[in-house]
């Protein structure tokens, strides 16, 4: 793997914003705990009120959660619960958004400076600062009613109605409400999971545009960007090994899938391209850019075993037989709640059904 100074930087700019976002999402979870803990004592009131009918020697029928309101007064209160959580989550975001703003123009500066290299004597680099106001506009921070709010909203109300939806499953099934609590958890767990979702791919986004902005607001000196995936990580996938080194203009968005930690290296211009905007000849100075291996080529010096972990089997065999190139992988989709992002293909996408099938079944996709 490449080595030196900038991609030293790189790695510790990304651990310590993952360092941020594990901690901001532990926070979230902790917050998440206690509002299950409310709706599993209601559960277990319902619950102690099925056994006493029962104890009366009377039969609780299908009906029974219908009755006195019981299913409705609970969705109620698992609304509340999950509108209070969900509160707390944007809050909790909004402080990370904030802070990944400040970290990211930091270590624009920092890494545009490596790339540089050391001025030449007498000669100074000014760096253009943000206007954060703008950067917080194109993350919908500054409206009142923002899509994030929106999308916390809408899976508050998902959850409460899921919720609902499984005691009263349940409760038609026989069950009694402790035996439904079980299930319910898993249910809820996916307000949970998808709320967790939002504030990783909300934080990071924020970081990657207010890089961007601070590339953009320095052009004289940033002519352009380098896709930097986390190649590291065995469970980075291969739409971003595809994206890894790939060149992009200032002014292009990393359109990262969700929950992608993907960063965006500069392209200083050399320094006889900014002496010549200044009249100044600087053509003796060497270019200090750094020279980030295609992540395709980097890909095809994994081992076997590596690239099976990856692709899969299936796709490592079409891959081998040489159906597609990693790059054919990767697709791009627009989507209401994050945007257009990548993605990376399926092999019916990329082969069709019936040649897929080849290889999802095939001795030799099964590994």
């Amino acid at each position: 793997m490449p080595e030196g100074e900038i991609y030293e930087t790189i790695e510790r700019f990304r651990r310590d914003l993952l360092r941020r976002e594990r901690r901001a999402a532990g926070e979230i979870v902790r917050t998440y705990g206690e509002a299950w803990k409310r709706i599993r004592a209601e559960l277990e009131r319902l619950h102690t009120e099925y056994e006493a009918m029962t104890a009366r020697g009377e039969e609780p029928g299908p009906d029974w959660i219908y009755q006195y309101n019981r299913a409705r007064a609970f969705r109620n209160q698992v609304l509340r619960e999950l509108q209070t959580f969900a509160q707390y989550a944007e809050n909790k975001v909004r402080e990370e958004q904030i802070e990944a703003i400040r970290m990211a123009e930091e270590q624009a500066e920092r890494l545009t400076r490596l790339a540089l290299g050391t001025p030449p004597h007498g000669l100074e680099i000014n760096w253009n600062r943000i206007d954060r106001y703008a950067v917080e506009t194109i993350l919908g921070m500054t409206q009142v009613d923002t899509p994030l709010h929106r999308l916390l909203l809408s899976i508050s109300n998902e959850g409460a109605q899921a919720a609902e939806d499984a005691l009263v499953q349940g409760m038609l099934l026989g069950q009694n409400p402790r035996q439904v609590a079980r299930e319910m958890r898993k249910v809820l767990g996916t307000t949970l999971s998808r709320a967790l979702t939002i504030a990783r791919t909300e934080t990071l986004r924020a970081h990657r545009e207010t890089t961007r902005a601070s590339y953009q607001a320095n052009n004289d000196i940033v002519k352009g960007w380098i896709w930097h995936a986390a190649i590291n990580n065995p469970r980075t996938c291969a739409a971003c090994w595809a994206m890894h080194g790939t060149v992009h203009r200032v002014d292009e968005i990393l359109d990262d899938h969700p929950n992608g930690r993907c960063g965006m290296v500069p392209i200083s211009k050399s320094w006889a391209e900014i002496g010549k905007q200044y009249g100044i000849d600087l053509s003796d100075i060497p270019d200090t850019n750094p020279e980030i291996e295609p992540g395709i080529s980097l890909f095809e010096k994994l081992s076997p075993e590596q690239q099976i972990k990856i692709l899969g089997p299936a796709k490592y065999a079409a891959w081998k037989d040489g159906k597609f190139t990693l790059s054919d992988l990767v697709g791009r989709r627009r989507s209401r709640e994050w945007g257009t992002h990548r993605y990376e293909k399926s092999l019916v996408q990329l082969l069709g059904a019936e040649k897929a099938k080849g290889y999802t079944y095939s001795p030799h996709a099964r590994g």
